[in-house]
């Protein structure tokens, strides 16, 4: 009967492991897809890093024509112009490689962002402690060790239950005959009967070499360590959903921040680029200030998709990540 009860446990423990695997293939396809957003945007960036350096450039040829400028700065634009490209390149790769490693794990290929800025919601509830004692209970591994907790208490129970008399019902039934005729002139009869027998046969172990003593001892030692296995596994869930949650809430401070600090840099460098003209800044100025822009563009774009992947992790970690909360971050990008 422990060993049916066991046996219940372990199809339990099968299903978890599956929707473990499911939950690991969400988490894989969305990391795979946001890693081909993000390089398409780097490699638009990178794109347009090179068109205004190409027209920095162009700008920098006129004034050097008219006297305005001199070759060592026509020679740094060329410089960041040929850095820009070799980027360029770099990104266009990165993209490929992107690209098939989703193709490789869904044998489809990844539209292009809308462009529409996600609005980010905070996780609710807004309270750390409930996500980490939520992920403590609901995580799919703590689960996975409460089982295997489960089931080695159960074997304490099966190797113990070897120093225990047994009491079996036995019952047969027989049909029997011997077959008549003639030995020595003899005439033996044939005869033909029945036999039930029915009892009970009860055994009372003495002393068995200890081989139970011993397996009760290794089941004790088996059980200590599951319990050790699923503290480690809440531990670790706990933590798992901190950090997912702190990345969701620190990351959404962060990119409202680099969206202000990107139109500051753009707004900074049309000043810069219209001083340049006039002739009250360098091209140094303009090329840092035209860096400025692409960084932060980078930053903007890797942060949209951090806190994507950190919503997705945060309901991976209390067992909560399914097609329904994948299409509501999906929702976030449309």
């Amino acid at each position: 009967m422990i060993a049916h009860d066991q046996s219940k446990l372990l199809i339990s423990a099968s299903e978890i492991q599956t929707e473990q695997a499911r939950q690991d293939l969400m988490l894989r396809v969305a990391r795979a897809y946001f890693d081909v957003l993000l390089n398409q945007e780097l490699l638009n960036t990178r794109t347009q890093q090179l068109q205004t350096l190409q027209e920095s450039q162009d700008r920098t040829r006129r004034l050097l024509a008219d006297g305005a400028s001199t070759h060592n700065a026509l020679e740094q634009v060329q410089a960041k112009y040929d850095q820009a490209f070799a980027e360029l390149i770099a990104a266009r790769g990165a993209l490929d490689i992107a690209t098939e490693a989703l193709t490789q794990l869904t044998a489809a290929r990844a539209l292009p962002w809308s462009g529409k800025e996600p609005q980010f919601s905070a996780p609710i509830p807004a309270a750390i402690d409930a996500w980490a004692t939520t992920a403590q209970h609901g995580n799919l591994a703590v689960q996975q060790a409460q089982i295997a907790l489960s089931l080695a208490e159960k074997d304490i129970n099966k190797e113990q239950a070897g120093h225990l008399p047994t009491l079996d019902l036995i019952a047969a039934h027989g049909r029997f005959a011997s077959v008549g005729g003639e030995v020595y002139d003899v005439t033996l009869p044939e005869n033909r009967y029945n036999q039930t027998v029915v009892g009970v046969k009860l055994s009372v172990p003495l002393y068995g070499g200890g081989r139970t003593s011993s397996r009760v001892r290794e089941a004790h030692a088996l059980q200590s360590k599951a319990l050790d296995e699923f503290e480690d596994a809440r531990r670790n869930a706990g933590l798992m959903a901190r950090q997912a949650y702190l990345q969701v809430t620190s990351g959404m401070s962060q990119y409202q921040a680099l969206k202000q600090a990107l139109k500051s840099s753009q707004v900074n460098l049309t000043s810069v680029t219209q001083g340049f003209e006039a002739g009250s800044r360098v091209n140094t100025d303009v090329l840092d200030a035209q860096q400025k822009v692409t960084d932060t563009q980078q930053r903007l774009a890797q942060q949209r998709y951090g806190i994507l992947l950190a919503q997705l992790n945060l309901l991976a970690s209390t067992g909560n990540l399914n097609d329904v909360r994948l299409r509501e971050v999906s929702r976030l990008l449309d």
